[in-house]
């Protein structure tokens, strides 16, 4: 199976709500340590908290796409005061932001930072996609990254992948914002990975479309085409004859929602 093509994002896509969420899970995986998230206020100069065999980690996210050097700067400036504020010191200091740095705002940014932890850290939108390259559940689970309401789903249809419809179109641009990533989205994609089908069941209401709908735009942004609810299984074979790998959904399978039906 074809895995998903190394990323290069600008993140404006992502809420600051998400890009701290987003963050959080790539730091995890990154420095294999479990970063806490805070509450929604005043965060006393702490967005991301951790702890490492050498002591106390901090991350500071600033969801800033567009900054230029001077912001950038000045953000930290204004990081660095609030640092005092914490109580403690760490032992190694992050500062995150979705901004593109160049080596010298970087250097500088680090500087301005300097003192407030033994190990002062700036990654910029250069590393996060390098560091996501290596860590594609993150990619994964973070699907707002990679699909955006006016041009991913659309190009599903372009890209010769059929959706049957418009209002299918425009309930998955609805949705997807709105989407949460949870345990059985999990289940579904391993079981589609390792066995080449996954069955979906459960009572009206319980999400069973919603996550048959994140697989295929997983599945397509993997490379492969989407075929949505062909008439009769025996429509599906028509679609086997090039080589072109292929995933399908049937939806509402003969009006049944358990598994011994």
């Amino acid at each position: 199976m074809s895995e998903i093509a190394a990323p290069d994002y600008d993140f404006a896509s992502l809420s600051p709500d998400d890009f701290e969420v987003f963050v959080r899970d790539l730091l995890s995986a990154q420095d294999r340590l479990v970063y806490s998230t805070f509450r929604v206020g005043a965060d006393g100069g702490i967005d991301l908290k951790s702890v490492s065999d050498e002591g106390w980690v901090v991350a500071q996210c600033k969801h800033t796409p567009s900054a230029d050097r001077g912001s950038v700067l000045r953000a930290a400036r204004k990081e660095a005061g609030r640092a005092a504020g914490m109580g403690f010191v760490p032992v190694r200091y992050v500062f995150v932001t979705s901004a593109d740095l160049t080596p010298a705002s970087e250097r500088e940014t680090q500087e301005a930072l300097s003192g407030v932890a033994g190990t002062v850290e700036v990654h910029g939108r250069g590393w996060l996609n390098a560091a996501l390259a290596l860590h594609p559940e993150v990619e994964r689970r973070h699907f707002k990254l990679w699909i955006s309401s006016t041009q991913a789903v659309r190009a599903m249809m372009q890209d010769g992948v059929f959706l049957r419809g418009e209002s299918r179109i425009q309930r998955i641009e609805r949705n997807y914002l709105r989407f949460v990533h949870h345990e059985a989205c999990e289940v579904a994609r391993f079981t589609l990975e390792q066995h080449g089908c996954v069955l979906l069941s459960g009572a009206p209401g319980a999400g069973k479309t919603t996550i048959a709908e994140y697989l295929l735009l997983l599945w397509w942004h993997r490379g492969f085409r989407v075929i949505v609810d062909p008439r009769t299984v025996d429509q599906w074979w028509t679609w086997l004859e090039d080589d072109t790998p292929t995933v399908f959904f049937f939806d509402d399978a003969w009006g049944q929602t358990h598994r011994q039906d």
